[in-house]
């Protein structure tokens, strides 16, 4: 028995179908290749103009290959600016020193009588001046000093007893600072000079007075401490020259003790080195 035509028909049909199926599952599942396919036998597409002949590397690549350099580095930050003057040796001068001093002190006279007198004590100065190049400074300089419990030597017979020595110098000064930023500086002094004796006997104190010449010379360091102070220690040292010329003998000294005229006149000098601590506006 022969099946019917519209039965043929069907089945046809659905076998079209269930074919069509399984090549549009095929075609989804696999990776298009028509463009490359297209690509490759010459064919053409409506971007080729927008893409690149090569293909770039992976990744974004370093900046040199996009056309960037590296900067240039950050300049030193310059430190900021000093007042004018700070920390440097200019302008006015001011300085105060005190310290411990050593005085050797000798006489001689004409007639070849001499004897010394030795003492420790203390000294001081102040200093003014201005400083017309930085780092020279010229002013004026005020020394006293005093001797504690002098020593006489063996060939002191006066009719005393000395009790102090007293120097003291009024002199003009340089003072240097070869680095007008730092403290190391030396210094040099010359002027009139002063030297007495305080005699002592029979309870009568009698003051002798001795003029001359005086020079010093010394060098130190004084660091900063402020904007325009410093504080150090300076080495000083002191010659003074005087002349001892007595017409007579002092109150309360007999005639006939080493003070007195009869053993004429003569000269004395005075070493007198010093360390002293001094505080100093610049």
């Amino acid at each position: 028995m022969q099946p019917p035509k519209q039965l043929f028909v069907l089945q046809l049909l659905t076998s079209m179908s269930v074919a069509s199926l399984s090549q549009t599952a095929i075609a989804q599942t696999e990776p298009p290749q028509q463009t490359e396919h297209l690509l490759s036998e010459g064919g053409h597409n409506s971007n080729e103009a927008n893409t690149p002949s090569e293909t770039p590397p992976g990744g974004y690549g370093t900046p040199e290959s996009h056309g960037y350099t590296e900067p240039p580095p950050y300049p030193d930050v310059p430190p900021p600016p000093q007042l004018k003057g700070m920390h440097r040796h200019d302008g006015f001068y001011f300085r105060f020193a005190l310290g411990p001093n050593r005085a050797s002190t000798k006489v001689k006279y004409n007639n070849g009588t001499e004897f010394g007198i030795s003492s420790y004590g203390l000294s001081s100065e102040i200093l003014i001046g201005g400083t017309p190049i930085d780092g020279f400074v010229l002013g004026g300089r005020l020394v006293g000093g005093t001797g504690f419990a002098p020593s006489a030597s063996d060939g002191y017979s006066g009719g005393g007893v000395p009790s102090s020595v007293v120097t003291s110098m009024l002199q003009v000064f340089t003072d240097i600072y070869p680095i007008p930023d730092d403290g190391w500086h030396v210094m040099a002094a010359v002027g009139l000079a002063g030297m007495g004796f305080n005699l002592d006997s029979h309870n009568v104190s009698t003051a002798v007075g001795m003029n001359g010449l005086g020079l010093s010379v010394g060098g130190g360091y004084e660091p900063w401490i402020g904007e325009q102070w410093s504080l150090g220690l300076t080495v000083l040292l002191n010659w003074l020259w005087v002349d001892p010329k007595f017409d007579g003998s002092p109150s309360g000294v007999s005639g006939s003790d080493w003070l007195s005229g009869d053993r004429g006149n003569g000269r004395a000098w005075a070493f007198v080195p010093s360390l002293a601590l001094g505080i100093t506006y610049h």
